[in-house]
């Protein structure tokens, strides 16, 4: 009887250090189950109280769950935000104007962000591996500027300009590479220094003093304004390249690889996944 007065003297002292209120501790000591060392049923880990006080009984652990909520509030926003903007505005402008939901409309919105939606579409893989590209822009100029000195200046054939414009551009992406894998340089200072550069160069690649040049070619221009199946051209490259992309991230090992290199290069290079190949 007097172990069990002082087994029950320690855990009354135990519970008020917890907040757990006196009468539960009571009703634990009085279980047979959970008695004094000795007594019928009882382990001898049952000395010490098993219960414990909820994480939002205390105000320690009701800061903590409403920060929780908060945190999850925030990455609700962030995640789903853009698009319910998006779908905002495209009902505001659909009740404002009634040429907004027509397919002249749709096709012309198309062909204005379909240059900039490919060009998203490569920056998402790099994003992806965990890095930034910020000459995306500028070699879109400098390659656009290569073909139009090329064909207009040059009268070059329109498809040995595409294939020294992409070129071009592809040489620029292995220089980014070579700066950030290679010698260990972030990605966005390696990028903003090599964006100088490729700006100069697009500026002085038709004429020394950075001239214009208009793109008069007859069959670039069908080609790029042609509408198959009443679609544009250009709406029809990103869909190409969206889908391209989608089944290279999702459905190949490559995809894989990169998704683990963004997520933890360490990881990934310890997994056998040639990282500095990406």
């Amino acid at each position: 009887m007097a172990a069990r007065t002082v087994a029950l003297d320690s855990m009354m002292a135990q519970t008020r250090k917890r907040n757990v209120p006196v009468s539960e501790t009571l009703d634990t000591a009085s279980s047979p189950s959970l008695g004094a060392p000795g007594a019928p049923g009882a382990s001898d880990s049952a000395a010490a109280p098993l219960v414990a006080a909820s994480p939002s009984s205390s105000p320690v652990g009701r800061g903590r769950y409403a920060l929780n909520r908060r945190r999850r509030a925030l990455d609700l926003v962030l995640e789903y935000g853009i698009m319910v903007v998006l779908a905002i505005l495209i009902v505001y402008f659909g009740v404002q104007s009634p040429y907004f939901f027509t397919l002249e409309n749709a096709a012309n919105i198309g062909s204005a962000v379909a240059v900039t939606g490919i060009l998203a579409a490569g920056l998402t893989v790099a994003l992806i591996a965990g890095q930034l590209d910020l000459t995306v822009g500028t070699v879109m100029g400098m390659t656009t500027t290569i073909f139009a000195t090329l064909t207009v200046l040059d009268h070059t054939s329109l498809l040995v300009a595409i294939a020294v414009a992409v070129g071009a551009g592809l040489a620029l992406g292995l220089v980014n590479g070579v700066l950030v894998v290679n010698f260990g340089i972030n990605s966005i200072i390696a990028t903003i220094a090599t964006n100088q550069f490729v700006l100069g160069v697009s500026l002085v690649t038709p004429t020394p003093h950075g001239q214009n040049v208009f793109l008069t070619d007859q069959t670039f221009q069908t080609l790029t304004n042609a509408r198959p199946l009443g679609i544009p051209a250009p709406v029809l490259v990103m869909a190409v390249v969206y889908l391209l992309l989608y089944v290279l991230l999702v459905h190949t090992k490559l995809g894989s690889h990169i998704y683990a290199t963004g997520g933890n290069a360490s990881a990934a290079l310890r997994a056998g996944i040639p990282v500095t190949l990406l």
